[in-house]
């Protein structure tokens, strides 16, 4: 398997635009701070797309091939999960968007997003703790 360090550095980057992100959830300043959320909403979104295909072309395609079942289906699973997330990340900015959006329903904006945010570490963290691991051990 492949140095994942690069995938590491990316998954750094892209919790720390949520964590940009997540500092600003306060339903009582969005209005004011729409601006910032939305263009930091289109770099994380930038961000974790590129990495998802990045990942997808490169990590998933090469656990896909092994000859060892357990790697592959491992491969599958973590593909259509990550999949899923980037639908429902389209959902979610089909739902928000523009500053107008985010400002008049700052509430549900909050809660949409630090759900979202939230399944995005989720999705990181067990990556970062399995299928990277996984993947460098069969190496």
């Amino acid at each position: 398997m492949k140095n994942l360090d690069r995938f590491r550095h990316e998954h750094a980057e892209i919790l720390g635009i949520a964590y940009e992100i997540r500092h600003l959830l306060q339903p009582d300043h969005v209005s004011k701070n729409a601006g910032m959320l939305h263009a930091l909403l289109a770099q994380l979104t930038r961000k974790t797309l590129a990495h998802l295909l990045h990942e997808d072309r490169s990590v998933y395609q090469e656990l896909l091939l092994s000859e060892h079942e357990p790697t592959r289906m491992l491969a599958r699973n973590h593909a259509q999960s990550m999949g899923c997330f980037a639908d429902s990340l389209r959902g979610y900015l089909n739902d928000w968007p523009d500053t107008q959006t985010l400002a008049r329903k700052p509430k549900q904006f909050c809660e949409q997003t630090q759900a979202l945010v939230a399944d995005l570490e989720r999705r990181i963290d067990h990556e970062e703790r399995g299928l990277y691991p996984f993947s460098e051990g069969r190496a």
